[in-house]
């Protein structure tokens, strides 16, 4: 039986195979055709095989209808940028962005309708934090509501564990934390922290974080408390390396007054030794943050001068030890989902309300077996 062709405009081909970010001979590999078959569809002198065009699809990130619409759709998150001057609409953002951002707005939609099904009540604390409110203010909000101290990365054991007791304390409080450095469970598309450290999704039921995992756990630390500070704002938008507007300057001064107090860090200061690049990097295992994490919180108290901050900066950017992935799957996978998200999905298809097919898209598994072993990492 001939293959069947697809009425496909070559502008939407051609769209498609740019969002792969393969040349036309890799794609031709990794769809077991010739280049010139390729290049035909690119062109417009044949039409591409039905089956062709749905592994297109999976290849450039994007649902397969798309790639019959009439012209070229705009698929960009309506979130804000917060990498850009002006909190712009999200510029050009790659596919493995945008498909992360997708599901992680699937996952909290369903997630809010679980809530406002089972009769919890809106959270006080999203949109609670003021723009205008003093940085030392805000953090001592934010740590009370959350029953954390101000500074309490001091007193733990290393990054990884400041972590594990930050994500403790957010869980408790009813904000969803999803931790990722690839697109789903694909390990051939990372996500590119130069791009996004983060980004955050506020709302009264679900407030959702996500965090880029490809970045260090020191550095995970900081951005974390920063995509929080956003949802205490009532904020959706993406966060990058820099701080290049007002939101993400004043979340940055929140977020470093959560993690490593003015006043405790003066004191610190005051007792390091050594040049000033010494004292940043005892400051910041003091805290156990990056060193770029503790160039911002010393930036906020005029530390250093600006020119002793970019070399330190790009000292700092240089030497970034990056976090590599590793271990049991099903409790990365977990970390991935987030642990109260994963059981709730999983409890509601058991009641019978979510169907088995739905669950298995929103915890990123093929199988009842494997949603099962994921209940045993999550618990009930």
């Amino acid at each position: 039986m001939p293959a069947i062709a697809t009425p496909i405009k070559p502008a939407l081909i051609r769209w498609a195979v740019g969002r792969t970010g393969k040349t036309v001979p890799d794609l031709a590999k990794g769809l077991s055709v010739k280049e010139e078959q390729v290049n035909e569809w690119l062109n417009g002198e044949k039409q591409i095989p039905l089956a062709k065009a749905q592994q297109l699809a999976e290849s450039a990130l994007v649902p397969l209808p798309l790639l019959y619409l009439p012209q070229v759709p705009n698929t960009t998150p309506k979130l804000a940028d917060f990498r850009t001057t002006g909190n712009k609409s999200l510029q050009r953002p790659s596919p493995e962005l945008e498909a992360t951002i997708r599901m992680a707005e699937v996952r909290q939609a369903w997630y809010r309708d679980y809530l406002v099904f089972n009769g919890h009540e809106p959270l006080k604390l999203v949109g609670s934090v003021k723009r205008n409110a003093k940085a030392d203010e805000a953090a001592a909000q934010i740590c009370k509501t959350l029953g954390l101290y101000p500074g309490f990365t001091v007193d733990a054991h290393d990054a990884r564990d400041a972590v594990r007791i930050f994500l403790e304390h957010l869980d408790s409080a009813g904000i969803l934390v999803m931790r990722n450095g690839i697109l789903g469970n694909n390990t051939r598309r990372p996500l590119d922290p130069n791009e996004f450290r983060g980004f955050a999704l506020a709302d009264e039921y679900a407030p959702l974080v996500f965090i880029n995992t490809a970045d260090a756990q020191s550095a995970q630390l900081f951005t974390i408390a920063h995509e929080v500070v956003h949802i205490f704002q009532g904020a959706r938008g993406v966060s990058g390396q820099t701080a290049d507007n007002d939101a993400e300057r004043f979340c940055n001064r929140v977020a470093a007054e959560i993690l490593a107090p003015s006043a405790l860090v003066m004191e610190k200061w005051r007792k390091a030794k050594g040049n000033v690049q010494d004292r940043i990097s005892a400051l910041a295992t003091a805290f156990h943050l990056s060193l770029q994490a503790m160039l911002l919180c010393a930036r906020t108290l005029d530390l250093l001068t600006a020119d002793q901050f970019q070399t330190i900066w790009t000292h700092a950017t240089a030497i970034l030890d990056v976090h590599k992935g590793g271990g049991n799957f099903y409790v990365i996978l977990k970390n991935r989902v987030c642990p109260s998200f994963a059981r709730a999905v999983i409890i509601d298809t058991q009641n019978g309300r979510t169907p088995y097919l739905e669950a298995f898209k929103l915890l990123s598994v093929k199988n009842r077996q494997a949603m099962e072993q994921l209940l045993g990492e999550v618990g009930v």
